[in-house]
């Protein structure tokens, strides 16, 4: 039987379907749900409203938060505010669609189904029974809309006055996609819709720094995820500003922590983490390298894996480039060429590079390895070198 973890506090925190109490960076966007939503919240007004932009932007959690916020505060008035989730790409079809629906809101269906009108019917039968509003919330409509047009959206847009709803009950639509979807509806779908729209930038480093931070507390215990590992995850997911890339580097980093019985996650675990996910070094791309840009890997990758760290200035780079030169019988190069091909490594994918101000020798630069582990590297090096 397997042991209480010494790394995990809570593993389920950094489940993608776990939903945060607060969102950083977020509070804007719950902002503009909240405001478009209160003439649902007052009085049952049906609202509609586009989520857009780049996949790990916070949208999915973002609106099942604000879900979860509207219904408690309805709740509070003695009303009811329910809420589904649908995501289109596992439920293409209209019907599909309103069968998950049904299974969230614990509708039976019978063994022989219904057509979509009977479906639509009997959910305005239970929320007029309940005297209750939907929030639907359909993620990655893209996927739908791609197949199906706008038929289906514009008739959930219509469901009120089909209907003949009054009162509380009725149903509001959250769409979620990856681009400005309202620019391809047609007109009368835009008419019933609306023009309502919110987008979701990427995340900057600073941004999922915050982030992951915020996810440490939650699934780790104290102490056992140092700053370091933290700032490299950020550094690697910003490319994308993916905070759904970042919370799986950082579970995967702690998994791996775990299986190997290290006291905590360092900068090794991250990058065996992303070397898992996403690796774009290959030892292919490795024997491409020259004879001295090889070794000033080998010295980047030697140094980073005895300190433990994440970054190294360019100076201590080159310093232990000079002992590695010696050590492979090399006269080591001059230091403006190390810097060049400080640049080539950069150029290939092999490393990062960012500039932290004045060093020892002028400008510096903050050396880390994106993808795989040091010590990987310096394993496949020694044998090349």
């Amino acid at each position: 039987m397997q042991g209480v973890s010494s790394i995990f506090k809570d593993e389920s925190k950094l489940d993608m379907s776990y939903v945060p109490r607060d969102l950083p960076n977020r509070e804007k966007q719950l902002k503009k749900l909240k405001n478009h939503f209160s003439g649902t919240l007052s009085q049952g007004i049906s609202r509609h409203v586009l989520l857009y932009g780049d996949i790990g932007t916070g949208k999915t959690v973002t609106a099942k938060r604000f879900c979860q916020m509207i219904s408690a505060d309805a709740k509070k008035s003695g009303k009811e505010i329910k809420w589904a989730r649908v995501n289109c790409m596992d439920h293409l079809s209209p019907n599909t669609i309103l069968s998950a629906v049904f299974e969230e809101l614990n509708i039976r269906i019978p063994e022989r189904g219904f057509s979509d009108e009977e479906m639509l019917d009997n959910l305005r039968r239970y929320l007029k029974s309940r005297s209750a509003h939907l929030i639907l919330i359909l993620d990655d409509v893209d996927a739908h809309f791609k197949k199906y047009g706008c038929r289906f959206i514009y008739s959930l847009t219509r469901f009120n006055e089909s209907f003949k709803l009054k009162g509380y009950e009725g149903l509001s639509l959250i769409l979620i996609s990856h681009d400005n979807l309202l620019e391809r509806f047609n007109p009368a779908t835009i008419s019933s819709f609306g023009h309502t729209k919110i987008e979701f930038s990427r995340y900057t480093c600073e941004e999922l720094i915050e982030i992951v931070k915020q996810r440490v507390n939650l699934a780790f215990y104290s102490g056992k995820v140092n700053d370091e590992s933290i700032k490299l995850i950020a550094d690697i997911a910003s490319v994308w500003g993916d905070a759904r890339f970042a919370i799986e580097l950082l579970w995967k980093a702690g998994k791996i922590a775990e299986e190997n019985e290290d006291p905590e996650v360092t900068p090794e675990h991250v990058r065996a983490a992303k070397a898992d996910t996403y690796s774009v070094i290959t030892e292919s791309k490795l024997k491409y390298l020259g004879k001295h840009e090889k070794l000033v890997l080998l010295a980047i990758a030697r140094k980073l894996r005895k300190t433990g760290k994440a970054y190294l200035r360019t100076g201590e780079a080159f310093d232990v480039y000079n002992v590695v030169c010696e050590e492979f019988g090399e006269s080591p190069r001059k230091e403006r060429q190390f810097l060049d091909y400080l640049k080539r490594l950069h150029g290939y994918g092999f490393i990062d590079l960012k500039i932290s101000g004045a060093g020892e020798r002028g400008r510096s630069h903050l050396i880390s390895l994106p993808d795989i582990p040091a010590r990987v590297i310096e394993e496949k090096l020694r044998e090349m070198c």
